[in-house]
């Protein structure tokens, strides 16, 4: 989290992701933008919607892939105040739900 920005920014790693359907799906929360994928270290196109995003993984979906994924979010309207989350100058408390992709 940049508070002076009022940004979010993420990056997971994930390590061994397997899928019958040969791809990983998750919700997004409102405003998250995908800026990055890779599988196997190789950059993918992954499919984004409102509040969607699918992952093709390709050869390995059967095998385990390393998925990487980064993201933002812009914190901007965000209240100083509220239920599951607060900003401050140089501190912030966050629920994961608001601002992490949600897997399925």
């Amino acid at each position: 989290m940049r508070t002076e920005r009022r940004e979010v920014h993420g990056h997971w790693t994930l390590e061994g992701v397997s899928a019958v359907n040969g791809h990983l799906d998750a919700e997004l929360p409102p405003g998250l933008q995908i800026t990055g994928v890779s599988v196997a270290g190789a950059a993918v196109s992954a499919e984004q919607s409102a509040d969607h995003l699918r992952i093709p993984l390709g050869a390995c979906a059967s095998t385990g892939c390393t998925v990487a994924l980064e993201w933002t979010l812009s914190a901007n309207g965000w209240p100083a105040e509220g239920e599951g989350f607060w900003l401050a100058q140089g501190s912030v408390w966050l629920e994961a739900r608001r601002v992490m992709p949600r897997l399925g």
